[in-house]
């Protein structure tokens, strides 16, 4: 340590050389790394009892993201969506989310006749351009970690749930 602070006067005066010590040395605590932050780009807003909040991305370890097009009855896509349902015992935080309001308010129709407790989010063109929905159904899961899995056509949610094994 003191070799840095002969090699770097203005650190040690500003109290910044203790970022290259020996670990171990007496005294010193040692540097722990903060936890990974869930963090997905572009902004997802869930209904509340107050209108659209901003969905508080870092409470939670890791989340699906899943777009569909909310239209008739496929016994596939209702799959999927009951698929959500369980994610939430395996510590995933399904977030149903649609990018325009009319598609929103009708996939939370459909969520609600099949008795699915799940709000659907309202997502950003940042969110957009992120999940990639060229194809629908579209899923992607975000780690806190920084990582993503993504899929598209009937039964991606659970695949991409699946990848994590």
């Amino acid at each position: 340590m003191r070799t840095l602070f002969r090699c770097f006067p203005l650190l040690a005066a500003l109290g910044l050389a203790g970022c290259g010590g020996n670990a171990g040395e007496p005294g010193e605590t040692p540097v722990t790394e903060a936890p990974p932050v869930l963090s997905v780009p572009g902004t997802i807003q869930i209904p509340g009892d107050q209108g659209f909040t901003v969905l508080p991305e870092d409470e939670h370890q890791s989340i699906l993201l899943y777009c569909w097009i909310p239209m008739g009855e496929y016994s596939e896509a209702e799959a999927d969506l009951h698929f959500l349902k369980t994610l939430e015992a395996r510590g995933i935080t399904p977030v149903p989310v649609q990018f325009s309001t009319q598609v929103r308010n009708a996939s939370q129709n459909q969520l609600n006749r099949l008795e699915i407790p799940l709000a659907v989010a309202l997502g950003s063109d940042s969110l957009k351009s992120f999940m990639n929905i060229e194809y629908l159904p579209a899923a992607v899961l975000v780690l806190s970690t920084g990582e993503t899995f993504s899929g598209t056509g009937f039964g991606c949610a659970e695949r991409v749930v699946r990848s994590l094994r």
